[in-house]
Order: C-alpha cells, then sequence, then structure tokens
C-alpha cells in the first residue's frame, strides 16, 4: 500500500487475502507496538478487508489461526535411526530406471532435432520458392512496363498520322 500510496489515498478499495490474522488484527484491543503503527498508518486509506480462504500456503496460516499442526505434517525431517535401509538391488533397480529414463528423453531430443533440422530445410526452401516467384514478378512487371511503352508509341504514331490526315484533308 505504501508504494501506490499516491493512487490509494482517496479511493476506496478492497484487499483480499487469505490470511485470517490480517482481517482480525483490526478487531484487537492490544497490539503489538509494530502492528499498531502498522495499523495507525492504514487508517489514511479508505479499505476493506476480504478473507478468501486459501489451500496453497496452509502450513503459514496453521499456527496464526490456531489450527492443528497437521498442516506441518509434509515437512517432517528424516531421521536416520529409522530402519527405512535399502538394499544394493533396490538402488540398482532404481539406476537402471534412471538410466532409461535418460536414454528415453535423450532419444525424444534426437528426434526433435531431426525434426527441426527438416523443418529448417524445408523453410530454406520455402525461402528460395519466394524469391524465385519475386524474381519472375519483377520480370514480368518489366515486361508490362515495355509493353505499356509500345502500346504508347503506337498510338502516339496513330494520332499523329490522323492528324497529319486531318491537315491534309480538312474536308473530313
Amino acid at each position: 500500500m505504501e508504494k501506490l500510496r499516491v493512487y490509494l489515498i482517496g479511493r476506496p478499495f478492497t484487499i483480499v487475502t487469505d490470511c485470517s490474522a490480517l482481517r482480525s488484527t483490526f478487531s484487537k484491543k492490544h497490539m503489538v507496538s509494530r502492528v499498531a503503527r502498522w495499523w495507525l498508518r492504514s487508517l489514511e486509506f479508505s479499505f476493506e478487508i476480504r478473507h478468501r480462504p486459501g489451500t496453497q500456503m496452509c502450513h503459514v496460516e496453521a499456527p496464526s489461526t490456531g489450527e492443528s499442526v497437521d498442516a506441518l505434517k509434509p515437512f517432517s525431517v528424516h531421521n536416520p535411526d529409522e530402519s527405512d535401509e535399502t538394499s544394493d538391488e533396490d538402488y540398482e533397480d532404481k539406476l537402471k530406471l534412471h538410466h532409461d529414463q535418460t536414454q528415453t528423453q535423450e532419444a525424444k531430443i534426437l528426434e526433435v532435432n531431426a525434426k527441426l533440422g527438416e523443418v529448417k530445410g524445408q523453410l530454406s526452401k520455402t525461402e528460395e520458392r519466394i524469391d524465385q516467384v519475386e524474381q519472375v514478378t519483377a520480370q514480368q512487371q518489366e515486361r508490362m512496363h515495355i509493353e505499356v511503352q509500345y502500346i504508347r508509341k503506337q498510338y502516339e504514331k496513330v494520332g499523329e498520322e490522323i492528324k497529319e490526315e486531318l491537315r491534309k484533308n480538312p474536308s473530313h
């Protein structure tokens, strides 16, 4: 809000957030001094806070709302004392699977590169054809220009002949 202060002062707006603690801050009577200073600065603005429960950041919301700590379960720390030993065969299987996936990806990359080469070849052929068409078009325009000049000269000759005929024979 501070960066947009110039644009927001005097205009009502709504803050939509998934942090319910922000909404409940305004109803508290005793606040930490830092939060109280922020609240006093925010009184310059005319805004409303609308809570929209989120699903992406449950682990952040949980401690502030006092909900169960089950939201933090996905972030458990691995304990090396626990017996989850894997055998060499498991590692070999995982390594083989990784190797197969890598080979498949490399084959796909080679296939894409080959298709890209084909497309580039077709593109260069198309560009050559366009150049040829442009050359033919330029040649045709030049021929048409020459023909038009020839027709104009013929027309002028006929016009001169008619004028000469009229001078010789004014009775027509």
